[in-house]
């Protein structure tokens, strides 16, 4: 499974289960012209009660940066949903960045 095809289930699965929520266009830091924020998550949205979703999506041996840490640990403390759609060698869980609470459990 490629990252495209994680990033369009976690999609799928959160709009399933009542989010509002889309790819954000990253472009590589280097590339960017302007004041672009260096960190965001590939998958911005909101919840039906209008709470702000980040979710930053992590392959097979890929890692948070510092950067994205920082930008869902932001979410987090105004009160959004920062969250991770992350692919192991177990499956695809989608979990709370501070919490490590499982938003959904046993996904694949």
């Amino acid at each position: 499974m490629t990252t495209a095809d994680l990033t369009s289930f976690c999609i799928d699965v959160l709009r399933s289960n009542n989010f509002t929520c889309w790819k954000e266009q990253n472009i590589p830091f280097g590339k960017r012209k302007h004041n672009v924020k260096k960190g965001k998550s590939d998958i911005i949205g909101y919840s039906n009660s209008g709470k702000i979703l980040a979710c930053e999506i992590k392959n097979i041996g890929d890692e948070l940066s510092k950067e994205q840490e920082e930008f869902l640990r932001d979410i987090h403390q105004k009160g959004g949903h920062a969250l991770v759609g992350k692919r192991s060698t177990h499956g695809i869980n989608i979990y709370y960045f501070v919490t490590g609470e499982p938003l959904f459990v046993d996904l694949i």
